[in-house]
C-alpha cells in the first residue's frame, strides 16, 4: 500500500524571511497533512558548527526488533525467570556464547522440543540445540557451554516439557527452589527484617508538612497588581524531560510492576532490551565511521550482488520486515536529545539579527516575532533550546506528538535521508484507538503510554484501519514542519545530523488549551502554561498585530467562561477568600496536587498547609487532605478579564457579532465547563 506523501513548500527569498508568517500562511492547507517539508532558497546556507573530534555524541541502545511488540513470548519469559533467580540468591549476568547473548527462552522452548535436558544430553544433541539458535557451529565447546547455560540458568528452575503458555502468563507456577538456595532466601530476608526494624526504631513515626510563611498578598477588589505583570518573573534554567525521563515508570509498566517494587535484575534487564540503555560516546567522526559500516555490513548481499548502495526505499522495506517479524535481533545505537545548550549547536550563524534568515537558526526560532514561546523567561532545552539527533540506519523516533501539542520544526544538517511519517493533529483520536487496541494489556496497565516514545506501527497497518498517513523524505539542507497534535515517527536511512526545536503561533492557543485538559485527565505534567503565554501575548503584544487575528480574542472569551465556572465552583465549597497572586507567584511552582496542571489564573491553596496547591476542579481534595481554611488566588478578577475582552470589541467591532459556536472549537470542550 503506497503512503501518500506529505507536500513539500519553497518559499522565496522574500516568504522565508519570516519563519512565523510563512508557517502561518501555510498552515491552512499545510495542518491537513500533520508534517510538511520546507526547502529553504539557495540563499540559506548556514555553515556547520559541531567539531567533528569532540567525543560528545551519546548513544542510547535501540532493538529495533521490539518495537512493535514490547512483549514478546521472549521477554515475558525472562520477566518470569528473572525473578526466580533473585529469590534464590542467584545473581550473575546473562551468559553469552559467541560474542552474543543467549536467547533463554529459545534455547528452553528447543530443548524441550528434543525431548527435555536428559534427552538432549543423552543423544548428544547440544550441537543441534545450537545450530537452531543461530550460534557459530566453530565456537569453542558450544555444546559444553550451551549445556552449561542451560544447567545453571533453566533447570533448577523450571521442569522440562512445562506448558510455557500458561507460565508466561502466570498461571502455572515454576519448580520449587531447591533447599540450599531456600535457606538462602530465607537469610536474606530474615536480615532485610532486622534492617527494616531498626530503621522504624530511628523514624519516631509520621511528621508533617511545615508551614512555610505565608507571603504578603492583596485582596482581590483592591488595586490589582497584575496588569501588565505577565511577566517579570526571575529567569531560571529548565528543562524538558527526555524522552526516557519516565524510564522508571515505562520499565515497570512492561514488567507489570510498580516502579518501586520492581526487582533491580528486572529493571536492568527491561530498560536494556526496550533501548533505554546507555550505549557508546563517539565522535561525529567515529559515529559517522560507524554509521557507515553498519549499513554496509547489513546490506552486504545486496552491495556484493548489484555492486550498489541500497536506496532508501529498499532500507525502508528491510525497516519495516525487522519491525513487524519481530524475529532477527537488531540493535543500533541512537544520538537523541542531545542538548544545544551544553554540546552546542549546528547552527553557526554569525550575523545575528541582522541577518535576513536569523530566526531560521533553530537556536532562535521559538522566540522570533509571533511565537508566543518568546515570553517564557526561562530557557527550556527541547521546547525553547534545540536539541540533536544524529543517527545511522534504523536509529528511530518512535510515534509521538509535541509536548503541549506545541509545533515543532527538524533541520538535517549533513549526512543522508530520514525517512518521516505523520498523522494530522485532526485524526489523534483515531491514531490513539488503534495504538491502544494493539497494546490493551500495556494500555491497561499504563494509560499514560500514548505520551511515551516507545512503540512504532507501520503506516501500512495504520492506513488499512481508517487512519490517514502521510510520508516525506527529508534530506541535509531541508526543514521539516510537524503541526499541533500531529503524530509522528521515522527513522534514519543513513548517517545524519539533524537538529530539532518547538515553536508557537496565535493560533496554537486553541491547542495549548485542549492539551491541558487532556494531560489533566492523565496526571502528566505540562511543559508550558498556555494560559500565562496567552495572558502575555495580549497585554504585551503590539497592538496592530492583536488586531489582525481572532484566535486570542477567542481564547479570551474561553479562558472567562472557564474562571468564572471555577471560581463559581470554589464558592459552592465554601471557599469565598480571595487574593491576588503576585509576580513571584510562577505558575511552573503552582503546579495542582492532583493533576499536576501548573495554575496561572487561579489556584487553591490552604492555610494549614502553604506551598501545597490544587487547581479550582480538586480544590475538594485539598479540603478533604489538609482542612482548615481555603484561599482561591488569582492573577486577575473576573472584571479585569471582562475589560480586556471589551478592548478587543471596542476595537474589532465585528467581532461581537460572532455566534459562540464561532469563537469556539465544540471539540476542544474543557473540564471546567462540567463543573456546574
Amino acid at each position: 500500500m503506497a503512503i501518500p506523501r506529505a507536500p513539500t513548500f519553497c518559499p522565496d527569498e522574500e516568504q522565508f524571511r519570516d519563519p512565523i508568517a510563512y508557517i502561518e500562511s501555510i498552515r491552512p492547507l499545510a495542518q491537513r497533512y500533520g508534517i510538511i517539508k520546507i526547502k529553504p532558497p539557495q540563499a540559506f546556507s548556514p555553515e556547520f558548527g559541531l567539531p567533528w573530534t569532540k567525543r560528545f555524541v551519546k548513544t542510547r541502545r535501540q532493538n529495533i526488533h521490539q518495537l512493535r511488540d514490547r512483549l514478546t513470548p521472549a521477554v515475558r519469559f525472562m520477566l518470569r525467570v528473572i525473578p526466580l533467580w533473585r529469590e534464590a540468591g542467584f545473581d550473575k549476568h546473562l551468559p553469552r556464547l559467541g560474542g552474543r547473548e543467549v536467547d533463554l527462552y529459545s534455547l528452553y522452548r528447543i530443548v524441550n522440543e528434543f525431548g527435555g535436558y536428559d534427552a538432549v544430553t543423552q543423544s548428544r544433541k547440544w550441537i543441534q540445540v545450537g545450530r537452531r539458535l543461530r550460534l557459530d557451529s566453530g565456537c569453542t565447546s558450544m555444546s559444553f557451554q550451551l549445556r552449561s547455560a542451560y544447567e545453571t540458568y533453566l533447570q533448577p528452575f523450571l521442569d522440562d516439557g512445562l506448558d510455557i503458555d500458561a507460565f508466561l502468563t502466570g498461571e502455572l507456577p515454576p519448580k520449587k527452589i531447591s533447599g540450599v538456595k531456600q535457606e538462602r532466601k530465607e537469610t536474606q530476608a530474615s536480615a532485610g527484617r532486622t534492617a527494616a526494624q531498626g530503621n522504624a526504631g530511628v523514624s519516631g513515626g509520621k511528621t508533617s508538612p511545615l508551614p512555610s510563611p505565608r507571603p504578603q498578598r492583596t485582596k482581590v477588589g483592591s488595586k490589582s497588581p497584575a496588569s501588565g505583570e505577565a511577566d517579570s518573573s526571575p529567569s531560571r534554567k529548565r528543562h524538558r524531560k527526555l524522552a526516557i525521563s519516565g524510564v522508571e515508570s515505562s520499565a515497570a509498566t512492561l514488567a507489570g510492576q510498580a516502579p518501586s517494587d520492581m526487582d533491580s535484575a528486572v529493571r536492568e534487564y527491561v530498560m536494556r532490551e526496550f533501548g533505554f540503555e546507555e550505549g557508546k560516546t563517539y565522535t561525529l567522526e567515529e559515529y559517522k565511521a560507524r554509521a557507515e559500516s553498519y549499513l554496509s555490513s547489513h546490506f552486504r548481499a545486496l552491495i556484493r550482488k548489484e555492486r550498489r548502495a541500497p536506496t532508501v526505499a529498499e532500507i525502508e522495506a528491510e525497516y519495516w520486515r525487522i519491525v513487524n517479524g519481530g524475529e532477527e535481533r537488531v540493535v543500533v545505537e541512537y544520538g537523541s536529545e542531545l542538548n544545544t545548550l551544553e554540546v552546542g549547536s549546528g547552527f553557526s550563524m554569525a550575523g545575528g539579527e541582522s541577518d535576513p534568515y536569523h530566526y531560521w537558526n533553530l537556536m532562535e526560532i521559538a522566540r522570533a516575532p509571533g511565537s508566543p514561546l518568546r515570553h517564557l523567561a526561562d530557557e527550556i532545552a527541547g521546547v525553547t533550546k534545540p536539541w540533536l539527533y544524529i543517527g545511522m540506519p534504523f536509529a528511530t523516533f518512535c510515534w509521538h506528538n509535541e509536548d503541549n501539542y506545541l509545533y515543532s520544526i527538524n533541520y538535517s544538517h549533513l549526512g543522508g535521508a530520514k525517512v518521516w511519517y505523520g498523522v494530522p493533529g485532526a485524526s489523534a483520536e483515531v491514531f490513539e484507538r488503534i495504538m491502544q487496541s494493539e497494546a490493551p494489556e500495556l494500555f491497561a496497565r499504563d494509560p499514560q503510554l500514548l505520551f511515551k516514545l516507545i512503540t512504532m506501527l507501520s503506516p501500512e497497518l495504520l492506513r488499512a484501519r481508517n487512519c490517514p498517513v502521510y510520508r516525506l523524505v527529508q534530506s541535509p539542507g531541508e526543514f521539516v514542519v510537524t503541526f499541533p497534535q500531529a503524530y509522528h515517527g521515522g527513522f534514519s536511512a543513513e548517517f545524519n545530523v539533524c537538529e530539532a526545536v518547538n515553536f508557537a503561533s496565535p493560533h496554537w492557543f486553541r491547542y495549548g488549551r485542549y492539551a491541558t485538559e487532556r494531560y489533566r485527565k492523565f496526571g502528566r505534567e505540562s511543559v508550558v502554561s498556555a494560559e500565562h503565554l496567552l495572558m502575555c501575548e495580549v497585554l504585551r503584544s503590539d497592538l496592530n498585530v492583536l488586531l489582525r487575528t481572532n484566535f486570542l480574542h477567542r481564547e479570551l472569551r474561553q479562558l472567562l467562561r472557564r474562571e468564572r465556572a471555577l471560581r463559581a465552583h470554589c464558592h459552592t465549597l465554601g471557599i469565598t477568600e480571595e487574593y491576588y497572586l503576585t509576580s513571584t507567584d510562577l505558575p511552573e511552582d503552582m503546579q495542582c496536587m492532583v493533576c499536576n496542571q501548573m495554575c496561572f489564573s487561579s489556584v487553591v491553596e490552604s492555610q494549614e498547609c502553604p506551598k501545597v496547591y490544587a487547581c479550582p476542579l480538586h480544590a475538594s481534595t485539598l479540603q478533604r487532605k489538609y482542612g482548615g481554611r481555603l484561599f482561591l488566588l488569582v492573577r486577575h478578577s473576573l472584571p479585569e478579564l471582562h475589560d480586556l475582552i471589551n478592548f478587543y470589541l471596542a476595537s474589532r467591532p465585528e467581532l461581537a457579532m460572532l455566534p459562540l459556536a464561532d469563537v469556539e472549537d465544540s471539540g476542544f470542550q474543557s473540564d471546567a465547563e462540567q463543573v456546574v
